[in-house]
């Protein structure tokens, strides 16, 4: 009975396909539209099946399903291949619209004469994109809503409006923390104004927090720090920046534990070479101070919380390696590596 109902089955699917496709010819459809209302075509396949001897209908309902099946499927398939499509081309287009945009800022900041006018490019060019997001502005007007009329509900945003500020938050978010960087690099290198540099990291944290988080990154507190040991040789100040760094969230990496290492050693050096001359050097006395002791103590801190990290993750690596069978050798903890900051 099994072999009759697959023979049947075999039989009726290409009928009730092509009856599908010439609905005029049979006078009725077995492919819905898709505004054919459930009710309607269930009705529909009734009649249609009615049509059929009693010991066809089972195998011409089972036709009927499986052909819309396949067509259901189908449809689906290609809806998927329309929306990747487009979701492709979309990146594509903020990747060049990115691309143009750095590329156009970046002969503006490299073209400056002077810091002066270094600093007016990224008021008029950089700075401006945190206003032009409104993240802000909705922030603000919110809480005051939220405060005044707390039943009041939020006003729907235009199908327009969204793509257009999702895109540029796209573009922003990865060209602002590039160029502030390219001008702190400028700044140091090319103008030697290590003012100017700190006076950029205090201007992104006073646009807001939009701005600090989009971008205080971690490559600029490394230049920073850097900065602040090598024109004021504070390592008070180089603590206290790696304490913001922590409370604010931005994680240290390689070269943030190059530079807290590099201070260290420096002062250590500073401190053998005055026992091996046998009288007091000027930096040695320097660091003789309270103050340069209390800064080089949270350095020390810091150093150690850098290498336990490091553990941490090479543990984290060998746990991995043993998962995959990729074997177990040890790993030491190794001081980093110097590294240096080239100019443009």
């Amino acid at each position: 009975m099994s072999d009759a109902t697959e023979t049947l089955d075999s039989i009726f699917a290409p009928a009730l396909q092509a009856t599908s496709r010439a609905p005029a010819r049979f006078g009725v459809s077995f492919v819905p539209s898709q505004k054919e209302p459930v009710k309607d075509r269930q009705e529909s396949d009734q009649q249609a099946l009615a049509r059929y001897p009693a010991a066809l209908r089972a195998a011409a309902a089972r036709a009927t399903s499986v052909s819309r099946g396949r067509l259901r499927r189908q449809g689906q398939d290609q809806a998927n291949e329309d929306t990747a499509a487009t979701e492709e081309a979309h990146a594509q287009a903020i990747s060049q619209q990115r691309l143009e945009e750095v590329q156009r800022i970046e002969g503006l900041l490299r073209a400056a004469p002077t810091d002066f006018a270094l600093w007016n490019v990224l008021d008029r060019e950089v700075f401006s994109m945190i206003g032009s997001l409104g993240l802000d502005k909705v922030s603000k007007s919110t809480k005051r809503r939220t405060k005044s009329t707390p039943s009041t509900p939020p006003v729907n945003k235009s199908p327009g409006q969204e793509p257009d500020s999702m895109t540029r938050l796209a573009i922003v978010s990865s060209i602002y923390p590039q160029l502030l960087l390219l001008a702190m690099r400028i700044l140091q290198h090319d103008f030697r104004s290590p003012s100017a540099c700190l006076a950029l990291l205090a201007q992104i944290k006073a646009l807001g927090p939009i701005s600090h988080v989009l971008g205080a990154s971690t490559a600029i507190y490394n230049d920073i720090l850097l900065l602040q040991w090598k024109a004021y040789g504070d390592p008070g100040a180089v603590a206290s920046t790696l304490d913001e760094m922590d409370a604010t969230g931005v994680e240290g990496d390689a070269g943030t534990a190059t530079v807290v290492h590099r201070i260290l050693e420096e002062r250590k050096k500073q401190l053998r070479l005055q026992r091996w001359k046998g009288r007091p050097t000027t930096p040695a006395m320097l660091y003789a101070l309270e103050s340069y002791l209390v800064g080089f103590g949270s350095l020390s801190r810091w150093r150690a919380v850098f290498r336990a990290r490091v553990a941490a993750a090479a543990a984290a690596q060998k746990m991995e390696r043993q998962e995959e069978g990729e074997g177990d050798e040890e790993e030491e903890y190794e001081e980093p590596a110097e590294t240096k900051v080239t100019s443009r």
